[in-house]
């Protein structure tokens, strides 16, 4: 009797990519709390796929403070639970903003010391409190009457509007669907499927 190979759903295959621990989560020398450092990729990736969607050139990506809420222990961390130490059900947008806009959003995070961005280079300035120094973008230094287009995402733009000025802030992309859902979709393209007369199986998901 011929056995009967169960072909994984859409869901298990989901589930078991999710569940994978891949990711190391280390202890800081000084015994201060774990951290991770895929915040810079997390950054990275929403500044490149807003190149891929838009097809220009994005000057930089930015996120509010509260973006990531990591809260990691060190040890091997899978990819559910990575995606619970951000704002993963938020979307991404990318808009055109003056340099003066921006860094009114630089100066609000440094407020609450975090700035979470890609693509810029900033000199924050030892004083007490710490003040915004020198902000390097397209490898010169940031025109306040200049227009950018920034990556960022829809609750960041909610989040920091109070405290900057906006005028001549437009939005130029948003993305259909959370920011999960395209981490998601980017694994999808990475598949191994085998095809045989018998049956399709997955061999493997990186």
């Amino acid at each position: 009797q011929e056995s009967v190979i169960k072909v994984p759903t859409e869901k298990e295959l989901r589930e078991k990519y999710l569940n994978e621990k891949v990711f190391m989560v280390q202890s800081q020398v000084d015994g201060s709390e774990a951290n991770c450092d895929f915040c810079t990729v997390v950054m990275d990736d929403v500044r490149s796929e807003a190149f891929l969607q838009t097809k220009s050139y994005v000057a930089a990506s930015f996120v509010d403070p509260s973006f990531f809420q990591m809260e990691w222990a060190a040890g091997v961390m899978s990819r559910r639970e990575f995606m619970d130490g951000f704002r993963s059900q938020d979307t991404m947008v990318v808009v055109d903003m003056r340099g003066s806009t921006l860094r009114q959003w630089l100066e609000s995070s440094l407020d609450q010391n975090t700035i979470r961005q890609s693509g810029l280079r900033i000199t924050v300035l030892l004083s007490e409190p710490p003040q915004l120094g020198s902000v390097l973008i397209e490898r010169d230094i940031l025109d306040p009457d200049k227009s950018y287009r920034i990556a960022t995402t829809t609750q960041t733009l909610t989040v920091m509007s109070p405290s900057s000025d906006m005028h001549g802030t437009t939005i130029t992309w948003t993305a259909p669907e959370p920011i999960s859902e395209w981490l998601l979709q980017q694994n999808e393209r990475t598949r191994i499927l085998r095809r045989t007369e018998e049956d399709q199986r997955i061999m493997s998901i990186f």
